[in-house]
């Protein structure tokens, strides 16, 4: 994992690097439930609207590795094999959307547009 951090508002760039190659994922899930309302349908194809809840759940946690911080005031390294860095992030949306189906014998495509305005980040 790289990681970087703008710690000052005046200058572009950023002010803090770490570099962790022992980055391993903790876990990474998903979940979506929805309700769709077929609109449209034919012997081969479905069209219609969908409404649900989607929450997607990212972990990982970074070991050893070397930083660069304070624009370059303070290099160094890491001991090996030692946490530097955990990280969580879980992403919330409900949502309303398109969807469709198209069927070619025992292959099926679907597509699936969503959109909200109501996302959440914790």
């Amino acid at each position: 994992m790289v990681d970087h951090d703008w710690m000052s508002s005046e200058q572009p760039g950023w002010t803090d690097r770490s570099i962790h190659p022992d980055t391993s994922a903790n876990y990474a899930n998903e979940y979506d439930l929805n309700v769709k309302g077929w609109l449209l349908q034919g012997d081969n194809y479905k069209a219609g609207v969908t409404a649900g809840y989607q929450e997607t759940r990212f972990s990982w946690t970074a070991r050893g590795g070397s930083y660069i911080y304070d624009n370059g005031r303070y290099i160094g390294n890491f001991p090996h094999g030692v946490r530097g860095i955990g990280y969580s992030q879980r992403f919330e949306m409900p949502y309303i959307g398109l969807a469709g189906d198209y069927r070619i014998n025992d292959f099926e495509c679907n597509v699936l547009f969503k959109y909200s305005d109501w996302g959440k980040c914790a």
